[in-house]
């Protein structure tokens, strides 16, 4: 499940004497707080796989149809294309930050309803805005690594996103089938509290976003936090700033929705995820793996053969 990474390359060239490259812990420290938020969505993603058994037996709690299933494990890709507008044009308007903490509100409340839930249409108001919370993640994370990564390191901590979401989809395989309905609602639903907790804490503002709206003194802060004393960023911002001029001069004039160079991103961004999931088939396995692995008659338990799955995964 690839992601691209928005963002123009950085060089940095400061005088004689300063260092060429800045230190690299904070910039790991922030992209990897915000990645609890595409681990949060693999969670997401595969909660079905052990749900869905639990929902269609005989002591189910909320009994389903095999239809019913169907619609509560794809209505999250509906979410999905609703919540990528919104979630780039907040981005722009309120900050890369801001907007990524904010994500974890309603994936929280998406958790809790899955876990009071007592009928079908619960669970599909609930995937539903869980899937716009994924749409929101899917056009943040990628902005926020490209604007606070040198470039250096720009392509490893993109392809966090990617691992992240594996390890969300292994997390849920893993105990899915060993916890109640309940249990599960509740561990799924701890990981945009600690997303929300980190980004507050770890994570700066990106400079980008910073000079873009004209706080300067405040994209320097960053960028000093980001890339450490001892760096010049001078030159940096200095490009930067060159970079939002020659922005400017390109833009279109039109200033609707539509416009904002964060949403179109954000939708190519959820459409390319969206077709590459729907084509390749993937979305299926993922959904309903143990459903798939017991209607196999394979040796290996669908538990076991979910878990092995989700290991391949992250591996691969």
């Amino acid at each position: 499940m690839d992601l691209s990474v928005f963002s123009s390359m950085l060089s940095v060239n400061g005088p004689k004497g300063t260092r060429r490259e800045g230190k690299k812990f904070r910039q790991y420290a922030a992209a990897l707080s915000t990645t609890i938020g595409p681990f949060a969505v693999g969670t997401v993603l595969a909660w079905t796989s052990p749900v869905l058994p639990m929902l269609q037996s005989e002591n189910s709690r909320i009994p389903i149809t095999a239809d019913e299933g169907s619609w509560v494990g794809s209505l999250i890709a509906i979410g999905a294309i609703i919540g990528s507008i919104p979630a780039g044009k907040g981005a722009d308007i309120f900050g890369r930050k801001p907007t990524i903490a904010a994500l974890a509100v309603p994936f929280i409340i998406s958790w809790a309803m899955i876990y009071f839930a007592t009928s079908v249409w619960e669970l599909y108001v609930a995937r539903l805005i869980a899937g716009a919370v994924i749409g929101g993640v899917t056009a943040t994370v990628p902005m926020y690594i490209g604007e606070i990564a040198e470039s250096s390191i720009r392509g490893e901590l993109g392809s966090y996103i990617q691992v992240k979401v594996t390890l969300g989809i292994l997390y849920v395989y893993a105990i899915g089938p060993f916890v109640s309905y309940e249990g599960l609602a509740i561990l799924c639903g701890i990981i945009p509290v600690i997303m929300f907790i980190l980004v507050l804490l770890v994570a700066p503002e990106t400079p980008t976003y910073l000079l873009r709206a004209g706080r300067r003194k405040e994209a320097e802060h960053s960028l000093v936090l980001l890339r450490g004393h001892e760096y010049d960023i001078a030159g940096e911002l200095e490009e930067l700033q060159q970079q939002l001029e020659e922005e400017q001069k390109r833009s279109s004039k039109f200033k609707d929705l539509i416009s904002s160079r964060a949403t179109v991103r954000a939708s190519i961004a959820v459409m390319g995820l969206l077709s590459f999931l729907s084509f390749s088939g993937i979305n299926v396995l993922i959904f309903y793996a143990e459903s798939i692995f017991k209607s196999s008659s394979s040796s290996i338990s669908p538990q076991v053969s979910s878990i092995i799955i989700g290991v391949l995964q992250v591996s691969t």
